[in-house]
């Protein structure tokens, strides 16, 4: 950490502190030379660029906080991502309607289903449709 971390650590406790330093300033300004206003407004430039760099910080933290739940067979970063990725998807097809493939080669016939819920389990993500469990790679179409 910086030296110039706010009270809590945080760009909150730095701006906090900022702010009380600019207005102590104002309030003990010499009136035949006020402050610098170009001056003034580049630092609140770099304080609310630190505010949205925290705000980053704190999103990729619940991003790699997610990453770290998730595992997959080869426990790698890329297949983290991916079923990330996968799982983002099937939160998009909730109440939609899909065509899925059911069965494998010859037996394998077409259904239609509204997605009700997505499951992340051990072999991946599925949709449920009613009572069927609807793997990713099987949906044919979206209506």
């Amino acid at each position: 950490m910086s030296m110039l971390n706010g009270t809590d650590g945080t760009s909150t406790g730095i701006g906090t502190q900022y702010l009380n330093l600019l207005i102590t300033q104002l309030q003990h300004q010499d009136p035949m030379e006020p402050m610098d206003t170009e001056g003034m407004t580049q630092q609140l430039s770099s304080l609310a660029q630190l505010s949205q760099l925290e705000s980053i910080r704190g999103d990729m933290s619940t991003l790699t906080g997610l990453l770290g739940g998730m595992s997959d067979e080869t426990g790698s970063a890329f297949g983290k991502v991916l079923q990330l990725t996968q799982l983002s998807q099937g939160v998009g097809l909730l109440g939609k309607t899909v065509v899925y493939r059911e069965g494998q080669g010859d037996s394998a016939v077409q259904k239609e289903g509204t997605i009700d819920s997505v499951e992340l389990t051990a072999d991946g993500i599925r949709l449920r449709a009613g009572s069927a469990a609807v793997r990713m790679d099987d949906v044919v179409s979206v209506r």
